[in-house]
């Protein structure tokens, strides 16, 4: 009898978890479809940085981002 339980319990928590994942993928599905209209949804985002070592001491650092170069006018007067 208790092997019936946990045969039961076992195959229900596949079948939630299936379900879970066949719910999320047809939300994407249909928020893709319609993505001119809304927001699109997005559960992971990954930022790429990148990480400078000293090699002398081996700390991490970050080296300043470049400013974009601006064309500068001098006013004469």
């Amino acid at each position: 009898m208790e092997m019936d339980k946990l045969a039961v319990f076992f195959a229900g928590s596949i079948l939630v978890t299936l379900g879970m994942i066949i719910i999320a993928s047809g939300i994407i599905l249909v928020n893709n479809l319609i993505h001119k209209y809304w927001k699109s949804v997005t559960w992971f985002k990954y930022e790429y940085k990148t990480v400078f070592f000293d090699p002398k001491t081996g700390e991490q650092y970050h080296k300043p981002e470049l400013e974009e170069p601006t064309l500068e006018t001098k006013d004469k007067k």
